[in-house]
């Protein structure tokens, strides 16, 4: 599967995940991948992503003091973006 197939497919944005973390991580898990078509590919990448990015980023946010909250939701936090940002690379 090409990487403009993957994302129009999956819904991502190529800011959100790069040609690199494509052809690196997730392009050798569809060549080994038993499943029949690209777009069960597509539903079983995105629920393993469900199941394992969102709720790390939902954790870190749910740990943050109130008051840090604020300040990351009106863009006053940068340090928080890039923690999250973090996470969610490393999940």
């Amino acid at each position: 599967m090409m990487y403009s197939e993957f994302l129009a497919m999956s819904g991502k944005e190529e800011s959100y995940i790069s040609y690199r973390e494509y052809t690196e991580s997730i392009e050798p898990i569809y060549m080994d991948c038993k499943l029949n078509t690209k777009q069960e590919f597509i539903e079983f990448f995105n629920e393993t992503f469900e199941k394992m990015v969102y709720p790390v980023v939902e954790k870190i946010l749910d740990d943050l003091p109130l008051t840090d909250k604020w300040e990351y939701v009106y863009g006053n936090r940068s340090d928080i973006q890039k923690k999250l940002e973090t996470a969610d690379d490393k999940a």
